[in-house]
């Protein structure tokens, strides 16, 4: 689905998260500042990867790798390095990652994955605060 407005156009799309019980939605917002990719709380899909495509910031929960993820996996899980191929195959300027589990935002944990994700996704990543701002655009 596509809403548009003077100036901005926002792309609604199904994302995987707690299915069958709830519709989850991932968003894109271009307006003449760029472009703002949201997950809300989704794994990893071709429809998210398309709503993050060349985005200027991609905001997308994280979560911390489960010790059998092929077998414990759901479609909500969204590893560290599963994100980072994410934001570099779609061109993301800016990861935001947020809903951090507290097991994934503890010391020592934090900065292995941090690590592990800049080894594959070269551009800024950010480690998401409660009521974080991050401008887009030159200002």
């Amino acid at each position: 689905d596509v809403v548009e407005g003077d100036g901005w156009r926002v792309e609604i799309a199904n994302v995987p998260h707690f299915q069958p019980y709830l519709v989850c939605h991932g968003f894109r917002l271009e307006a003449e500042d760029g472009v703002f990719a949201y997950s809300g709380d989704c794994g990893a899909s071709a429809a998210m990867r398309e709503l993050a495509r060349e985005a200027d910031v991609l905001v997308h929960m994280l979560v911390f790798p489960k010790p059998n993820l092929a077998a414990d996996a759901s479609p909500s899980d969204m590893t560290h390095k599963a994100l980072a191929e994410l934001a570099r195959d779609a061109r993301v300027e800016t990861l935001v990652a947020s809903h951090l589990d507290p097991m994934i935002d503890r010391d020592g944990v934090r900065e292995r994955v941090i690590g592990e994700m800049a080894e594959i996704y070269k551009g800024t990543l950010i480690w998401s605060e409660d009521l974080m701002e991050i401008a887009i655009g030159e200002d």
